[in-house]
């Protein structure tokens, strides 16, 4: 950690002596949550944990125009809990002694606004997210360039997802992945579209030429108080052998904007036709990180890894679809702290999924029932404290028997600067 703290400095004085501008910002964030598990996974039994996370970006300009954009984090790729350090955990550096290679890249790009394109460019490994962070929210080594033309704010991008030259240290692997950004957006419709081209040579991995898209049109809809955030999404993907398939997500996430706050997530996702394995009609992500506002059965903010209705799935849902239906509510206590609450319900679209080219069944297509409440305070305006309480049913989608209720505790302390 001293070579980190001594990298870190002289990067800064550098900065303040060849740079005209450097600026910082991050958190620091520990967390701990206890809760149960639905069966056979673990056999209902209670996991409680304790993990810390350190993130830092930092922003070298030499003028308004060129910046250099570096992010790190402490954190561990290979925890459970993903980029935190989990308490007790040698390997990561949260056991005796704390010591461990957990100092991460996130982000380290070059944003540029050339005078001549009069576009801004950003080159590097970069974050980006659709609307709904319903198909893509994820960090990724791209070239991103936007541009304001005719009153329309232009985006196109390209991105290397896997390289087969370069990710495989054992041997060489056959895949490549790319990833291609053509967005739009106006005073009244926001247009992203994604395009993936994959393809394997058969050495090691089936041999895949696919081509898939991703068409998401997103508009705010507005009504005094009422506002209303939609999205829907198509994907198609075609390979070279002839196969085909589609598939849709329509996302709507609205408020009312009064006192209390009201708010509602409603997620549906196509799933399978698993009567015809050759076209199964289900909606495809690529790295996703949609939030519906449940914590059991959702990804919570607090503890979006201690969720279980899509720790494994995602809205993918193992190509079953996916019909998220939740409410919320927002309380202003004081001036200093907020509490809120959350009530809805999760099902598949669909009991059968294909599994190695054969048809399987769910007992049934409810996932489960929902409520949770959680309290955030401002010690100072800097320092964050969150508790939260979360009890779930689980359905007949995990199990014809009749399961454990299910309950999480969470909490958070976070420094931000």
């Amino acid at each position: 950690m001293k070579k980190v703290l001594v990298i870190c400095l002289l990067i800064s004085a550098t900065a303040f002596l060849f740079a005209t501008d450097f600026t910082y910002t991050g958190f620091l964030k520990t967390r701990a949550a206890m809760f149960n598990t639905i069966p056979p996974t673990d056999e209902n039994k209670t996991v409680h944990y304790i993990d810390s996370k350190l993130s830092l970006e930092m922003t070298f300009a030499t003028s308004e125009a060129l910046k250099a954009v570096w992010k790190v984090q402490v954190g561990s790729r290979n925890s459970k809990y993903i980029d935190y350090v989990e308490w007790g955990n040698s390997q990561e550096g949260g056991g005796i002694d704390t010591r461990g290679i957990n100092l991460q890249t996130v982000d380290a790009y070059l944003d540029y606004n050339c005078p001549v394109t009069k576009a801004d460019w950003k080159v590097g490994l970069q974050w980006w997210a659709d609307d709904h962070s319903l198909v893509w929210d994820d960090d990724f080594a791209a070239i991103v360039m936007s541009k304001k033309l005719y009153d329309i704010d232009w985006e196109a991008g390209y991105a290397t997802l896997v390289e087969s030259d370069n990710w495989d240290e054992e041997g060489p692997n056959d895949i490549d992945s790319d990833l291609y950004l053509l967005n739009f957006n106006t005073k009244m419709i926001n247009m992203q579209n994604l395009f993936r081209y994959t393809e394997s040579d058969g050495i090691g991995e089936p041999k895949v030429n696919r081509f898939e898209m991703w068409l998401m049109p997103n508009t705010v809809l507005t009504l005094n108080q009422l506002s209303i955030d939609l999205m829907g999404a198509y994907y198609y993907s075609s390979e070279k052998s002839g196969h085909t398939d589609s598939g849709w997500a329509l996302s709507a996430k609205g408020t009312i904007d009064i006192k209390p706050k009201f708010g509602f997530d409603v997620l549906m996702t196509s799933g399978i036709n698993a009567n015809d394995t050759k076209k199964t009609n289900e909606f495809k992500s690529i790295s996703e990180w949609y939030m519906n506002g449940l914590t059991i059965f959702g990804r919570g903010s607090s503890h979006e890894h201690a969720c279980i209705g899509w720790s494994d799935f995602g809205v993918y849902n193992r190509g079953q679809g996916l019909m998220s239906l939740v409410g919320t509510v927002e309380v202003p206590v004081s001036t200093k702290t907020t509490v809120t609450g959350a009530i809805g319900n999760v099902s598949s679209m669909t009991k059968k999924y294909i599994q190695d080219g054969e048809i399987h069944e769910t007992s049934g297509t409810e996932m489960g029932f929902e409520m949770n409440v959680a309290a955030k305070t401002a010690i100072t305006p800097e320092l964050t404290l969150s508790v939260q309480g979360a009890f779930g049913i689980p359905g007949d989608f995990y199990s014809s028997e009749d399961l454990d209720n299910l309950y999480q505790l969470n909490g958070y302390i976070q420094y931000s600067f």
